[in-house]
């Protein structure tokens, strides 16, 4: 396969995420490849420690961090979602957070309240999950500040 392959996304072009997506879709021949991914590693327990460790650490008591598994849709132009390793967690009061492993040292978070009050942290992804779990955890702490603040 010769030329370029990119993508119609949302996403503002990038060289890197073209040659990428052309190493996925074609082999070292230039034949197309099997578009299925290889599966999600899970985490090491390294990484489950540092999140243990960083919820316990704010909420100044062992909380139950479970391993789940979740689907995430893992590029904006997958049509499909990719099973991935996560972990889910109750915090103080009504919030809730999951965190899931999308690749090697790749991480995706969110806290929610119910099904319609999801919140992310502005970023998309992380490369470092200490990162993420305490940039998760500050900006569910921002949020319940101002929401106290507004109806206090």
């Amino acid at each position: 396969m010769s030329g370029r392959f990119h993508a119609d996304h949302a996403a503002p072009y990038n060289a890197a995420l073209e040659w990428r997506t052309v190493a996925l879709i074609t082999d070292p021949t230039g034949q197309p490849a099997d578009m299925k991914r290889e599966p999600i590693p899970d985490f090491t327990d390294t990484e489950l420690s540092v999140v243990r460790e960083t919820v316990r650490e704010r909420f100044r008591d062992a909380m139950d961090v479970q391993a789940i598994e979740g689907e995430v849709r893992i590029d904006p132009s997958d049509r499909e979602l990719t099973p991935c390793p996560g972990l889910y967690w109750r915090g103080e009061g009504r919030a809730q957070f999951v965190l899931f492993k999308t690749g090697e040292s790749r991480y995706r978070c969110q806290f929610f309240y119910r099904v319609h009050q999801q919140y992310g942290t502005g970023k998309e992804e992380y490369d470092d999950i200490g990162d993420c779990v305490i940039t998760l955890l500050q900006v569910q702490a921002d949020h319940a500040a101002k929401e106290a603040a507004q109806s206090g």
